[in-house]
């Protein structure tokens, strides 16, 4: 018969080698994490603190300027300039304040894109402009006969 304490050391044994590899795994969710321009930035701030939460259900912590550095960091390509901006800011920013910022900031580029679409639609401008390509000397000067040819 097994006595309670070589069971309890059994099931400690197996348990706390899954927590080292889920902790491992979730380590890795938050390094591989990174924000796209296909979603909205907001969805993927919850998305952030949900992985956030699992660093903290398997114990381990990470400061909280740490947490706003990495998801400043991992903001996506279009939003490299409000990323500079929001990191040359001198001021300490908890984590609650940089998800408003964002939350605002994506506001505004909502806005500022409906309010381009809607001109397109009254005025007839392209919503972004096209790229005009400078026509060459040559090419105004050039003889009618070369352009047949």
């Amino acid at each position: 018969m097994v006595n309670a304490k070589a069971l309890w050391e059994s099931l400690e044994r197996k348990y706390k080698t899954e927590d080292a590899g889920s902790n491992k795994f979730v380590v890795g969710k938050f390094l591989d994490f990174k924000m796209v321009d296909s979603k909205t930035v907001i969805s993927q701030v919850q998305e952030f603190q949900l992985i956030l939460h699992d660093i903290h259900a398997e114990g381990m912590v990470l400061g909280e300027s740490f947490q706003v550095a990495a998801l400043i960091e991992k903001l996506p390509p279009t939003w490299k300039d409000f990323k500079n901006y929001l990191k040359h800011k001198r001021k300490e920013m908890k984590l609650e304040d940089l998800i408003v910022r964002l939350r605002i900031e994506e506001d505004n580029r909502h806005s500022e894109k409906k309010a381009g679409l809607l001109l397109s639609q009254v005025y007839g401008f392209p919503e972004k402009p096209k790229s005009i390509m400078p026509v060459s000397c040559t090419t105004l000067n050039r003889p009618q006969e070369e352009e047949e040819a």
